[in-house]
């Protein structure tokens, strides 16, 4: 999978940044991408930003805003917004896509910044200023915290602020084209888009949690079966071991579903 995956090569080159890693799953999500002339849009919004700017996420954001980037609303599910530069030409993306041209205009200015994996809706650290890219607005990890307590979040607090890595950032993008193609019933789709995430997260039991799920949704019990099954080999710890063997138990012994082909 590595050689046919655009995603290999966050594996054969760790240097690669947020925005770098955004292209490649650009590449896994639709055709035609033009990487070279993304590369040049992003360098040309960080040479519009005044000499002269304070060098702030406030800053960021209001240049950002004048610059026309905005959340998308009416096609927020739409994969385009989920490709970087798809985004770069329509000035319209999800939080996560808007993040990395923010996370990139701030590098190429020499502004220190940070993608930050809170749940539900990503956020930038810009300089020490946390930012909702969707908003295009200044947030506070106060209210961020509240948010999280309304809404029942259980984690630790640390977890929801934490900085994200290139993978991180490829990770959750393909995780949310994924959650389009599962909604849409796509499950094809859906699976092809796992094998990229278990390229970058080989030992993460919860991507075999959400194959199977997956071909479930699907129709095969069999298939799904024999995934939980292959993840019971890998996966030795008792604890582990124990959550895969609740969802095995709640599986029939035998179906006759559809297989995809």
């Amino acid at each position: 999978m590595s050689d046919a995956s655009p995603l290999g090569r966050l594996l054969d080159d760790p240097a690669l940044d947020e925005f770098e890693a955004a292209l490649l799953v650009a590449e896994v999500l639709s055709v035609g991408v033009d990487k070279e002339k993304a590369r040049s849009e992003v360098a040309a919004l960080a040479q519009n930003f005044g000499t002269g700017e304070a060098r702030s996420g406030e800053s960021l954001c209001q240049f950002m805003a004048h610059q026309g980037f905005v959340g998308a609303v009416d096609d927020y599910y739409a994969l385009a917004t989920s490709c970087v530069d798809q985004v770069l030409e329509r000035r319209s993306g999800i939080p996560i896509t808007l993040a990395v041209i923010y996370l990139k205009v701030a590098h190429i200015l020499g502004i220190q910044g940070s993608g930050i994996n809170y749940p539900g809706h990503f956020l930038v650290d810009i300089a020490g200023q946390l930012i909702d890219p969707y908003r295009g607005a200044l947030t506070d990890r106060p209210a961020c915290e509240r948010l999280l307590r309304e809404a029942g979040y259980a984690g630790p607090l640390a977890d929801a602020f934490r900085a994200t890595t290139a993978r991180d950032i490829a990770l959750r993008m393909l995780n949310n084209a994924r959650g389009v193609f599962d909604a849409a019933g796509r499950w094809a789709d859906a699976l092809e888009l796992l094998d990229h995430q278990q390229l970058l997260a080989p030992d993460e039991v919860e991507l075999c949690f959400e194959r199977a799920r997956l071909w479930v949704g699907a129709g095969s019990l069999d298939m799904a079966r024999e995934v939980l099954e292959a993840a019971r080999l890998k996966f030795t710890d008792p604890r582990t071991q124990g959550a895969i063997d609740e969802r095995l138990a709640d599986f029939p012994r035998s179906d006759s579903g559809p297989v995809l082909n």
